[in-house]
């Protein structure tokens, strides 16, 4: 299964999964407001499976925390992220473009974000351009893909998070085997 998980991770964007319990009614009060991302970077290291990805940029995205849980995700401003390194020793390199907007419900619990991908809304779409192992551009719908599981830059169901009145950091990490292997993703955001 975790293998599978890692193959979806670079073939469709799937990355983790992580519980999703009960939690507090609003948000923590320092990620409440509006946000411009100013870095995002992931990597994916796997001595068994044989991976070493590195996956960065998107800076632009806007994120919107209302009082309430309301996240809001415009991808309008986002930049290219690229994905580079290998998979099963196989060099993988592609470029993904998120546009569009995503609505989603948090439950945060103390500082760990607890989405809820059935409330997920919009017409948000990514587009990868592969040009590793082979060439191939695909656009998917990120409303659909998050209802069926994690979306690669999207914060997942075991996104911690810090912040203070002007910054945000999301740090989401993902155990991908049983020897240490693991996808560490981090979002810096700035306020607006």
């Amino acid at each position: 299964m975790v293998r599978r998980a890692v193959v979806l991770g670079v073939v469709t964007l799937v990355l983790s999964v992580g519980p999703v319990g009960r939690a507090e009614a609003s948000p923590a009060g320092c990620s409440v407001g509006r946000w411009v991302l100013t870095s995002f970077q992931e990597r994916a290291d796997s001595v068994p499976y044989q991976i070493g990805l590195l996956t960065q940029g998107g800076a632009g995205a806007r994120l919107k925390v209302g009082k309430t849980g309301q996240l809001i995700l415009d991808f309008s401003r986002s930049q290219v992220l690229t994905s580079q390194g290998k998979v099963n020793n196989v060099p993988i390199r592609a470029k993904l473009l998120f546009r569009g907007a995503l609505k989603e419900r948090i439950k945060p619990k103390k500082n760990q974000w607890r989405p809820q991908p059935r409330t997920a809304t919009g017409k948000a779409t990514v587009t990868r351009v592969a040009t590793k192992p082979s060439k191939s551009r695909a656009t998917l719908r990120i409303t659909k893909m998050i209802k069926m599981g994690p979306v690669q830059f999207i914060p997942g169901a075991n996104a911690v998070f810090v912040c203070d009145q002007m910054n945000l950091h999301l740090r989401q990490t993902t155990k991908l085997d049983g020897h240490g292997g693991k996808t560490v993703a981090d979002w810096w955001f700035r306020r607006l």
